[in-house]
């Protein structure tokens, strides 16, 4: 039973390449727990959130990323709120639930107008809902997870054109909060979270938002985690950090190949202070990375804006502003049997009348043995291969793909 520690473990392997922190700047005055936040233009807004006293704070702050300038903005006393979700669209931020000043779960959603600094009440959520999460893929906004008398797995879209929200199909698995998300044009990313029972997740699923369906990607590897940070690019996915069941921090971060599935560990530096781990913001801008404000170790609140930037991982066009290559399209109904697999193992996809074309990698990302072509179904014997994990990756000449782990005994 070796493959099955090894597969719960999470299949990784060591990048050469690094990244490294940078702390941009610091808020001027006191740091943010739970804040909501979100990016108009060139400009990083941060609204409202707590102090280390447990005090909602009513105050909205922006940070020019272009200028390096910080501006009060309006406060807004109804929006004294914090572990809301944030988002934004045409030159509007929108925050989704929270808690308000008395810590009691909201179900009120606000919008702010940055061209005259204003703010104004929109279409409640369904639910209350606090440590709720929020993505916006392509011109679409979504808000999911997040807490009240259970633990949510809901998904909801809201229409900004309508104001109002629709609900889509659920995560699968447990309702959670403090969970994960990025996007790119046409997929949501979740991952982690905590669920009712206060257990912690690796779960890592994505939402295609023009199928509203849900498929399961390899778990991160490492510890299960809450407040994880993740990213989404051109051809991977960056996810790490948060912390384990016991509070501690975790300081590894990792990268998802979206061609072959596979997960490696990346080298970080630059961290050299007791690091935010709890209800912090982490958001995209330039292709590069940034994340700010929230809980500390000691449990104090912290202001500083960090960067990092990932080119080094890859190419690293962002989807989410170039509309450029977003990852492939699933082909549906992909099985390997049996699997774990000891002397043959057969592919079969629900399209049985399209060619297909098949082969298999090790761990490290490499092909192994010669590619594979068929229709309906094909049969291949393991015998070749050495006892372990592999991936095999199918895909079609006009441009889905796919990847499923096999175990070979």
């Amino acid at each position: 039973m070796r493959w099955i520690t090894m597969l719960f473990c999470g299949f990784f392997v060591q990048l050469s390449a690094q990244i490294t922190w940078t702390r941009v700047t610091t808020l001027p005055v006191t740091g943010r727990i739970g804040p909501q936040s979100f990016v108009i233009d060139s400009s990083y807004y941060i609204v409202g959130g707590g102090d280390s006293l447990v005090t909602i704070l009513p105050e909205v702050w922006s940070y020019n990323l272009v200028s390096n300038v910080w501006i009060k903005k309006n406060s807004c006393d109804s929006v004294r709120i914090t572990g809301g979700a944030g988002s934004s669209s045409g030159g509007y931020g929108y925050i989704f639930g929270g808690k308000d000043s008395m810590l009691y779960p909201s179900s009120l959603c606000w919008r702010y107008d940055a061209a005259h600094d204003s703010w104004s009440e929109i279409d409640s959520m369904p639910q209350r809902r606090a440590i709720n999460s929020s993505f916006k893929a392509g011109s679409r906004i979504f808000s999911c997870c997040g807490e009240y008398v259970q633990f949510s797995n809901e998904l909801l879209e809201y229409d900004v054109a309508l104001d109002r929200w629709i609900m889509r199909s659920p995560i699968p698995g447990e309702g959670r909060d403090i969970a994960a998300v990025a996007a790119t044009d046409s997929f949501g990313y979740v991952l982690g979270g905590r669920t009712y029972y206060g257990s912690l997740l690796n779960e890592c699923w994505r939402y295609n938002v023009n199928q509203d369906s849900w498929d399961s990607l390899p778990p991160i590897p490492g510890l299960p985690r809450g407040e994880a940070l993740v990213f989404s690019f051109r051809n991977f996915l960056l996810a790490g950090y948060g912390f384990d069941s016991l509070l501690r921090p975790l300081r590894d971060l990792y990268r998802l190949d979206f061609s072959t599935g596979i997960w490696s560990s990346v080298q970080v530096s630059g961290m050299t202070d007791s690091l935010v781990f709890a209800y912090n913001c982490y958001f995209q801008y330039d292709h590069k990375c940034y994340l700010y404000g929230g809980e500390r170790g000691d449990y104090n609140s912290y202001r500083g804006l960090w960067m990092f930037d990932p080119a080094p991982l890859g190419p690293v066009f962002d989807t989410l502003s170039t509309g450029l290559q977003e990852p492939a399209r699933d082909i549906q109904g992909l099985k390997l049997r049996p699997n774990p697999a000891t002397a043959s193992c057969t592919i079969t996809v629900s399209a049985a009348e399209q060619r297909y074309s098949a082969q298999l990698y090790d761990l490290s990302g490499q092909a192994v043995g010669s590619q594979w072509s068929f229709t309906g179904a094909y049969t291949f014997s393991v015998a070749p291969y050495a006892p372990g994990v592999y991936l095999v990756r199918v895909s079609t000449a006009d441009g889905y793909r796919s990847s499923r782990m096999l175990v070979v005994d």
